[in-house]
């Protein structure tokens, strides 16, 4: 039948439905057949993690999904393992090592070949078992055994849990460290993270934050990057008739990517030009234009006296380099002026 529900007549629903449905509930993945489903642990703190002795791998209680890979129509399998759960290496080959893989297998005779219908903690068979969830591998070396001190296990295991969660559902975890052991979450997986109560989401095998005061602090990084210095080349500005560069500092401009201008150099005023009360003295180049009129005091000297004073610059809408002043200068500093385009 190709529809399917649960709590119409319980005699009906078959195991089978019962998978496929509760299924439905958990995070899909992107594959061909709609009704595949994110196998992994629902995480907890500690969840199915290792220790070791001698020959022994003792591996602690956990919530699992294990996908049915036998048959499409299988579904995905609910486990759950209350107790620790020991599982016996083999001793080391005679020559070289040999990695173990140690994970959670479904076997089920209405689908495979088993004859039987189990699910257990135990070293994998890939070549014969088709439904199972990896957990760990270990590094069995040449000749271990017992007798001989065992597995190296500080240095043999290497995690290869997953984790997975219900459609929509966050993780919850208890600080940033436990975000760093998920290394093996799928991408789009959320993540609140309780310490500092930031949101964050997996895209391309990284965590990126998305709420809370780290999302915050990178966008305010990000607007700081704006006022770094990353401009291109210096261009002059266009001089009007009175009007003349510093041989040895000419009026430039150059900008950011992000549109910061920045402005240096001095304006050598002819003697012979009238007194600049509300003057156009300049122009910067087009695509150099700031968003608003834009006003700074920066430092003149007075042609009649070898005194230091000080001029109001302005860069209008139009790109227009206005000077008021109340005497006749020698010179106009521009060093050091910045303002945003549009």
């Amino acid at each position: 039948m190709p529809i399917r529900t649960l709590a119409l007549t319980s005699g009906d629903t078959t195991a089978e439905d019962h998978r496929l449905l509760v299924g439905s509930l958990l995070g899909g993945i992107d594959t061909t057949w709609p009704l595949d489903r994110r196998g992994g642990l629902f995480y907890s703190m500690g969840a199915a993690s290792l220790d070791g002795e001698g020959m022994v791998a003792t591996i602690r209680p956990f919530t699992a999904v294990v996908s049915g890979a036998s048959s499409p129509l299988q579904g995905p399998y609910l486990v759950v393992s209350s107790e620790d759960t020991t599982v016996l290496l083999e001793d080391g080959p005679g020559t070289g090592p040999r990695a173990d893989l140690i994970g959670v297998v479904i076997r089920d005779g209405a689908y495979d070949d088993s004859g039987t219908a189990l699910a257990e903690v135990r070293v994998i068979d890939p070549d014969v078992d088709e439904s199972y969830l990896p957990l760990f591998e270990v590094t069995v070396p040449q000749g271990a055994s017992e007798g001989t001190g065992g597995i190296p296990w500080g240095s043999a295991v290497q995690d290869r849990r997953v984790y997975t969660a219900s459609s929509g559902g966050i993780l919850t975890l208890p600080d940033l460290a436990a975000r760093s052991r998920l290394s093996a979450v799928q991408d789009g997986t959320l993540a609140h993270v309780v310490q500092d109560g930031d949101l964050y989401i997996r895209i391309s095998g990284r965590w990126h934050p998305i709420a809370g005061k780290q999302a915050e602090s990178e966008q305010l990084e990000r607007l700081d990057n704006r006022f770094q210095q990353h401009p291109g080349e210096w261009q002059r500005v266009e001089l009007e008739s009175g009007v003349n560069h510093s041989g040895s500092f000419p009026v430039e401009v150059r900008r950011t990517p992000g549109g910061l201008v920045h402005m240096r150099g001095t304006f050598i005023i002819d003697e012979d030009r009238e007194k600049l009360t509300s003057t156009s003295i300049a122009r910067v180049p087009e695509g150099f234009e700031p968003f608003r009129l834009t006003r700074w005091v920066t430092a003149s000297q007075q042609i009649t006296a070898e005194d230091k004073n000080s001029t109001r610059l302005e860069v209008r809408s139009d790109g227009r380099i206005w000077v008021y002043t109340l005497y006749r200068p020698r010179w106009i500093g521009a060093d050091n002026l910045t303002y945003w385009t549009n």
